[in-house]
């Protein structure tokens, strides 16, 4: 029996998170501040109907609008699932007698017959482990 340590690999998964902020814009013309929740002020040219109100001949001016925001997180994560799926398949196959024999933050240790090393290296290698005899 030898004993094969798989060592687990970090991949970088990123994902996208909206964004979610407090907003402010002063109005000039009604002399307040305005207060929105979002991601994003934009400003657009359009029609106030409160520069109607006022009286003013051009009720067209550049107000706010609120659009989403998305940021792009990146975050760790470990390959033990690959590894432990892999094993799955891998004894289901081949009608191995590899057994795990340790589960640990390293990686996972496996316990190898003989005559199937050079078997099991040639999968893990397909799949891109790392792994060596310990």
């Amino acid at each position: 029996m030898k004993n094969i340590l798989v060592s687990y690999g970090l991949k970088e998964i990123s994902s996208q998170i909206s964004v979610e902020r407090d907003l402010m814009w002063y109005d000039n013309i009604k002399k307040e501040m305005q207060h929105f929740k979002g991601g994003q002020l934009v400003f657009e040219y359009k029609y106030d109907n409160y520069l109607e109100k006022l009286g003013y001949k051009n009720t067209y001016r550049t107000l706010p609008k609120v659009i989403e925001l998305k940021e792009v997180s990146k975050k760790k994560m470990s390959n033990k699932n690959e590894i432990i799926n892999w094993f799955k398949s891998y004894v289901n196959y081949n009608d191995s007698g590899v057994v795990i024999e340790d589960v640990h933050e390293e990686g996972v240790s496996f316990n190898v017959p003989d005559n199937e090393v050079d078997d099991f290296s040639f999968g893990l290698d397909r799949s891109n482990f790392d792994y060596r005899e310990a």
